[in-house]
């Protein structure tokens, strides 16, 4: 709170044009993540930089797509395992207190219920390294590349193995999903439209795990 009452009264109206904000946890404290298409002076740059380190942990200032960085702007949690989830600088990370429990209730949809699991939409790891726990099949995709680091890290962290792979969930893999034994999806607010068309088309993996944060979206893909 008190970061974002200095960002209100010493940076926003330094700013120029319209944007998007977002703060998000690392350890126990805050990072920034600021957006705009607009240029704006240099003098938001330096207002940001003095936010650092006395409010916010990290800043990021995306303008349009030139991305600067104050301090460590990393996205950090204490995950179900007691140990450090990583996430990247401006990626999506579920904060809210209930993800705990989501997160085990996808592993343990998951568990049991086969050996290969083909993750879609894998983020930074927040469903992988609990699915990788629990298996020694899991397929994590990923399209960003820095959420697909991150990754691998929070993986190497744990000593878990899964097989990583930047790419599209709407196009990868090129084999049927039906020869999976779960798929898990975790889209973004557009929801998985493309997969689930994929998923309808041919035969079914024994078990299919939707995690979804737009009740719009979920029932336009379910109705398929």
């Amino acid at each position: 709170e008190k970061g974002l009452k200095a960002l209100r009264a010493h940076v926003l109206p330094s700013l120029s044009g319209e944007g998007e904000l977002r703060l998000a946890r690392s350890g126990e404290g805050v990072v920034a993540h600021l957006q705009t298409e607009v240029s704006q002076p240099a003098a938001a740059y330096e207002q940001l930089a003095a936010q650092v380190p006395e409010h916010f942990v990290g800043i990021t200032f995306d303008v349009e797509g030139s991305v600067a960085r104050f301090g460590d702007p990393a996205e950090r949690m204490t995950h179900i395992d007691d140990k450090e989830l990583v996430g990247p600088a401006a990626g999506f990370s579920q904060a809210h207190d209930l993800n705990e429990e989501l997160a085990k209730a996808v592993a343990a949809a998951a568990a049991g219920k086969g050996k290969s699991i083909l993750e879609l939409y894998a983020g930074h790891g927040n469903f992988t390294v609990l699915l990788a726990a629990g298996t020694k099949g899991v397929v994590a995709v990923e399209h960003d590349a820095d959420a697909t680091e991150a990754l691998r890290k929070n993986l190497r962290a744990r000593g878990l193995k899964a097989r990583v792979v930047a790419a599209d969930a709407a196009e990868y893999p090129k084999t049927p999903l039906g020869g999976w034994d779960v798929v898990v999806l975790d889209p973004p607010r557009s929801g998985a439209k493309d997969v689930i068309g994929r998923l309808c088309s041919e035969k079914l993996p024994k078990r299919i795990i939707y995690v979804s944060c737009d009740t719009a979206t979920l029932a336009r893909d379910l109705s398929k």
